[in-house]
């Protein structure tokens, strides 16, 4: 028999109550809890119906809310608190998953439970070495200027003129590296991030006004320490970005047999206002074991 093991899942949430009490019903196990964060930017009366639908659920835990403009540091920040909130509760677990509102799992919890077991240790992380061919301009513009997030957009500023103010690089020379936002991580590996923050303030600081920074702060961290060789190069996720409109392309039942053939374990992004079929496809045919 396979290992039990305890998750934890920080989700960002803004909309669509259903997709999200859908996602936590699903994964739902006596091993698991569940870290939300619904987006200060939402309307009060999404923050609501969330709370009042999922606050039975003796293990899932709201943590204060704050807004996370378009870009901005607000995705990092929540799962920082997440990751704190955790910490300071004592919530015991052996992996981390981060998650948004509208991601559904694609996999088992049986399976994920074995499939966690057998790579115990490793964390599943996409990570590159930036300047990067996958991103525009290799995306050091986006470490190179200062930015300023706001609900209605942002300004880029060149670090060398804010030079006199703020610092033009990564705190140490810390070399950068880039991956999606969205990852798997062994506990292990998260009080490392969690003791690398508390001992380096000004690499926080300096993230707070990078572009994206949840595409390159984790990475930057894990990639350039002792753990990068227990990270598996693999984010575990079934996203599609072939469609710009909806970048990444909403799950539709046409989507059935990719999903089907995918070994990942999760997959983005769900809306059962566009298309919930989709959903009833994965409950009945991949999710029961």
């Amino acid at each position: 028999m396979e290992k039990n093991i305890k998750l934890a899942y920080i989700i960002s949430a803004y909309k669509l109550p259903d997709n999200l009490v859908r996602l936590v019903d699903r994964l739902n196990t006596p091993n698991s809890n569940f870290i939300v964060h619904v987006d200060k930017n939402s309307p009060l009366e999404i923050y609501n119906e969330i709370y009042n639908r999922l606050i039975s659920f003796e293990n899932v835990h709201f943590i204060k809310r704050h807004k996370s403009p378009y870009r901005g540091f607000g995705h990092v920040k929540t799962t920082l608190n997440g990751l704190r909130y955790l910490s300071d509760k004592k919530i015991n677990y052996d992996y981390l998953f981060i998650l948004t509102g509208q991601d559904y799992p694609i996999k088992s919890n049986n399976y994920i439970n074995n499939f966690l077991a057998k790579n115990y240790g490793k964390s599943f992380i996409e990570y590159f070495s930036m300047p990067t061919d996958n991103w525009q301009n290799g995306g050091m513009d986006r470490i190179n200027n200062y930015f300023i997030h706001t609900k209605k957009g942002y300004k880029k500023i060149p670090r060398r003129i804010m030079s006199w103010f703020v610092k033009k690089e990564i705190p140490n020379s810390i070399e950068p590296w880039g991956g999606s936002g969205y990852f798997t991580a062994y506990r292990k590996h998260v009080d490392y991030i969690l003791k690398f923050i508390e001992d380096n303030p000004d690499y926080l600081r300096f993230f707070k006004h990078v572009d994206i920074p949840d595409e390159i702060f984790f990475q930057t961290i894990l990639s350039n320490s002792k753990y990068r060789k227990d990270l598996i190069n693999d984010d575990i996720r079934y996203i599609d970005w072939s469609n710009p409109a909806e970048c990444p392309a909403v799950l539709r039942r046409a989507d059935f047999n990719n999903i089907k053939r995918s070994k990942d374990l999760i997959a983005r992004k769900a809306d059962s206002s566009i298309d919930s079929e989709i959903l009833d496809m994965i409950d009945e045919e991949l999710l029961n074991d």
